[in-house]
């Protein structure tokens, strides 16, 4: 069976980016806020092996098994 790809217009891709942009704010962080914040978040994950585990399963890292995934055995 064929899956059938939806195109939009670039005008309306443009209208439905420039929406979200209008509907949301971005705190872009300084270097030492980024530096601080990734910190802290390393230190999270040291304290909680479980949400490790997820962070690296989410990145591709880990298998859902627990095991390296293959493109990093």
């Amino acid at each position: 069976m064929m899956r059938s790809i939806k195109t939009i217009s670039a005008k309306k891709s443009c209208a439905a980016a420039t929406k979200v942009l209008q509907d949301s704010s971005v705190h872009v962080m300084s270097a030492a806020e980024l530096h601080q914040d990734m910190h802290a978040f390393a230190a999270q994950l040291a304290g909680d092996p479980q949400a490790a585990t997820t962070f690296l399963q989410n990145a591709g890292i880990l298998a859902s098994n627990g095991k390296l995934a293959k493109a990093y055995r």
